[in-house]
C-alpha cells in the first residue's frame, strides 16, 4: 500500500460522495447504533459461551453417571455369576454324593480298577463388555441452529466518503481498483493506475481570519494489484500515438 498527502492520482472511475442531508448529528446517531449493536452481539456471544459451558458439564456429568453405572452392572453381573456357579458346584457334589451312597461296589471287584475320570473342569465365560456410545462432539453431527442469524454482510462503498481509511477499505473490498483518493468527504476509486500530480491544500479564510474550508488530498494505491497487473501484461513494442 502507498500513501502520499497533498497528492491526486486522479482517480475517476467511481465516486462515492457524503450523501445530501449529512450530518455529523446523523452520523453520530449511526455510530451509537452500531456500538448498541456490537454490545447487543457480545452479550450474545457471552451467553452462548455460558449456554455451552453449562452443556459440556452436563455432557461430562452424564458421562460419568454412565460410566458409574456401567461398573456398577459389570460388578453386579459378576457378583450373579459368582453364585451361579457356587450354586452350580453345590448341587453336583450334591448329586455326587447321592450316587456314591446309592452305589455300593465289590472292593474285590473295583480292586485294581483305574481311576474313575474326572468330570472335565467347565470354562466360564464372562458376558462381553457392553459398548459405550460415543456421544458427538460438539460440532459434529449436529444440527445447525436455525435461530442464530448470520451477520450481514459489510459494505465499505456506503461509508468510503467518511475518511480516508474507508476510502482504502472500500478499494481493498473491490478487486479491479488500482488506487484512490480522497478529499472533502469524497472517495474516487479507479480500475487503471497514474502517477497524478502535487495538490496543494485549499483552504478558506473569512474576514476573521477563521479557517472556513481546509481541503486536503490522500492518494492511495494497491501496490501489489499493479505488480501482478504489469508482471502478466509486459510491453514488448512500444506504440506511440499518431500525432496529425
Amino acid at each position: 500500500m502507498e500513501e502520499r498527502d497533498n497528492w491526486d492520482n486522479l482517480s475517476h472511475n467511481q465516486e462515492f460522495r457524503e450523501p445530501e442531508g449529512w450530518s455529523h448529528a446523523s452520523e453520530d446517531e449511526e455510530r451509537r447504533a452500531q456500538e448498541k449493536e456490537d454490545q447487543e452481539r457480545q452479550e450474545q456471544d457471552r451467553e452462548n459461551q455460558e449456554r455451552e459451558k453449562q452443556e459440556r458439564e452436563q455432557e461430562q456429568e452424564n458421562e460419568e453417571q454412565g460410566k458409574g453405572d456401567e461398573e456398577k452392572q459389570t460388578k453386579d453381573d459378576r457378583e450373579a455369576e459368582s453364585k451361579g456357579m457356587e450354586s452350580h458346584i453345590k448341587k453336583r457334589e450334591a448329586k455326587n454324593l447321592d450316587e456314591e451312597s446309592s452305589t455300593v461296589e465289590d472292593p474285590a471287584r473295583t480292586l485294581g480298577r483305574g481311576a474313575e475320570p474326572q468330570p472335565a473342569p467347565q470354562t466360564i465365560s464372562h458376558p462381553p463388555a457392553r459398548p459405550r456410545k460415543k456421544k458427538p462432539s460438539k460440532g459434529q453431527g449436529e444440527e445447525p441452529n436455525p435461530g442464530e442469524e448470520s451477520s450481514q454482510p459489510y459494505s465499505p462503498e456506503k461509508e468510503a466518503f467518511k475518511s480516508f481509511a474507508h476510502c482504502r477499505r472500500a478499494c481493498a473490498v473491490n478487486m479491479e481498483c488500482f488506487q484512490f483518493v480522497h478529499y472533502e468527504r469524497t472517495c474516487k476509486l479507479s480500475v487503471s493506475f497514474r502517477l497524478g500530480a502535487y495538490k496543494a491544500p485549499e483552504i478558506d479564510v473569512d474576514e476573521e481570519g477563521t479557517v472556513t474550508r481546509n481541503v486536503t488530498f490522500k492518494s492511495g494505491g494497491m501496490m501489489d494489484r499493479i505488480r501482478d497487473w504489469t508482471e502478466n501484461n509486459a510491453c514488448t513494442v512500444a506504440e506511440w500515438p499518431v500525432v496529425q
